[in-house]
């Protein structure tokens, strides 16, 4: 299945992209593959990722060598990226 972003998500990847850009160029590439890894990998495994702590149903995968974290949740057998923030923030989406 091919994951979809929700409106959070798709204004949070594109902020990263902007900042990333502008900031650590030579890093861009990289970074959209990752995304693209991600993409791939919650798309035929779905149940992969762990479940964020305190939440019925997101799941959290880090971006390992960029300091992101991807959100998602799966509902009806889609699944939905919810958001992507830096690894700093609240856990949280």
């Amino acid at each position: 299945m091919t994951p979809r972003y929700a409106a959070r998500a798709r204004n949070d990847l594109a902020e990263i992209f902007r900042f990333t850009a502008i900031h650590h160029p030579a890093a861009l590439a990289g970074l959209m593959a990752r995304i693209r890894q991600i993409e791939a990998q919650i798309g035929r495994w779905p149940e992969s990722a762990p479940i964020v702590e305190d939440t019925a149903d997101v799941r959290m995968v880090p971006l390992l060598r960029y300091p992101f974290k991807l959100f998602y949740r799966v509902r009806a057998g889609q699944v939905e990226i919810i958001s992507i923030h830096h690894a700093a923030r609240d856990p949280r989406p």
